[in-house]
């Protein structure tokens, strides 16, 4: 062993070296130290950057579904504003359709002028197509004697002239 190490076989060079490998080991344990709290300061420094990033992301998150969220609501809102005209579309084109479907009525003077131009026929049949709401023609027209029938065929109601 005596060869592999220098100044084994002096005091001098003994101590030289005990004093050189005493003053390594303390500079060795004050790197450790040093190391060690660098490790330390750098560990608490990527936990604090590991928390803001997932921070940052949820806040990202976050914010997407908002953005998602009004769009949504703004889609929703659309489309209820179109039902919502649509069915107020729909309800005045029932309400025209109503109005040129409502029961007609013939005043008096329009049923003597029937009557009178009718007058000459009397005794013969006619014929009428009766649309929704024209039964008050039927009515007048049997009221005054006349025979007549649908138009799809002849009336239940038919009734001879007298």
């Amino acid at each position: 062993m005596a060869l592999l190490l220098p100044g084994w076989n002096s005091v001098e060079a003994a101590s030289k070296w005990h004093r050189g490998f005493e003053i390594a080991g303390f500079v060795a344990l004050g790197l450790l130290l040093l190391f060690e709290v660098l490790a330390y300061l750098y560990g608490n420094r990527r936990d604090s950057l590991s928390v803001a990033a997932e921070l940052a992301a949820a806040r990202g998150r976050q914010t997407q579904e908002e953005i998602a969220n009004l769009k949504r609501d703004q889609e929703i809102a659309e489309a209820q504003r179109q039902a919502k005209q649509a069915k107020d579309s729909h309800e005045a084109a029932q309400k025209r359709i109503d109005e040129l479907t409502a029961t007609r009525k013939l005043s008096d003077e329009q049923k003597q002028t029937l009557t009178k131009a009718l007058s000459p026929y009397k005794g013969s049949q006619i014929i009428i197509a009766v649309l929704k709401g024209a039964r008050n023609v039927r009515t007048m027209l049997t009221s005054s004697g006349r025979c007549f029938s649908n138009q799809d065929g002849p009336s239940r109601e038919r009734r001879s002239a007298s």
